[in-house]
């Protein structure tokens, strides 16, 4: 086919050349414009304190890779029902802060949502929203409390964003991959801003609660061992005390103390034994020049008196 050709043909069929394409993108637009948008959010956080590796593991011989059952630990306390339900608390608090929809917070749909889930007679919930702490220990009591609110349903029986139920399906955490000691996180839902903020709160309250808990452990270790050591102290107070009054009773000498004791005053009496007779061989000295002086005085006298 020569260009001349190509032409031509493109020439004759220049309309369908532009109406198909026209055709196609409208109907994709009708066919996905109410569709769902979902928004995923990533984060990737390093764990090296996991592994307990350094320098030194390999000329040990007995180091052993534990990392995988650390691995599955973190992973079970991000899934765990008091650390979904303080992320939900800290998003549900910022969200009623809000006092219009806010694209980097919360959109639109979301927010009318929220608002008409909170029902007449709770709306004082909005008036404290300037006090962030204080919104935040609200929502915390309401959350726990053994009578029906809105603010408990949001976070323990409804499918919004703050539900542990709807956070334990969508924030997803991976085990590392190769031999590395990388965390990988995700998050999905149809608000981006939602979604970052939620794996903000999910690596905030997952970083308190893992570090709670082996601090915690390391605690107890150090209790145990310091419970020993007190009653261990105690233990050897007693038996010296024990030992004094017998011998204090019995009369009983100790020989290798008593012979420090000798070897100390054999010490101090040969001090004072130097030191008188350095204060002997002074005195005599100066006895010596004051006869030798008078000695001369007598001489020069008798040359006078001839």
């Amino acid at each position: 086919m020569t260009i001349e050709v190509f032409l031509r043909l493109l020439k004759q069929h220049i309309l369908w050349f532009i109406l198909i394409p026209c055709v196609t993108a409208t109907a994709a637009f009708f066919a996905t414009r109410n569709e769902t948008k979902v928004y995923k959010s990533q984060a990737t956080l390093y764990t090296g304190l996991v592994s307990r590796y350094s320098l030194l593991s390999d000329r040990n011989s007995a180091f052993q890779d534990r990392s995988a059952s650390a691995f599955d630990n973190i992973l079970t306390t991000l899934n765990s029902r008091e650390t979904l339900l303080q992320i939900g608390i800290g998003l549900l608090t910022d969200h009623l802060q809000l006092q219009h929809p806010d694209s980097l917070v919360l959109a639109n749909a979301g927010f009318q949502k929220l608002h008409k889930a909170i029902t007449p007679g709770w709306e004082n919930l909005f008036y404290i929203a300037a006090d962030s702490a204080l919104l935040h220990k609200t929502i915390d009591s309401l959350a726990k409390t053994p009578t029906d609110n809105p603010i408990k349903s949001l976070l323990l029986k409804s499918d919004s964003y703050y539900s542990i139920q709807h956070l334990g399906e969508n924030i997803k955490g991976s085990a590392r991959k190769n031999t590395n000691d990388v965390l990988l996180m995700e998050y999905e839902s149809d608000d981006p801003a939602v979604s970052q903020r939620t794996l903000h709160y999910a690596i905030e309250f997952l970083n308190k609660r893992y570090s709670t808990l082996k601090t915690s452990e390391t605690n107890s270790v150090i209790g145990y061992y310091e419970a020993k050591l007190e009653k261990a102290k105690a233990k050897l107070a007693q038996a010296e005390a024990d030992l004094r009054a017998f011998s204090e009773k019995h009369q009983v000498l100790d020989y290798d103390e008593e012979a420090r004791n000798v070897a100390s005053s054999r010490e101090a009496l040969n001090s004072e034994y130097n030191q008188e007779l350095m204060r002997k061989n002074a005195a005599k000295a100066a006895l010596d020049a004051l006869n030798g002086r008078m000695g001369q005085q007598g001489v020069f006298v008798r040359l006078t008196m001839t």
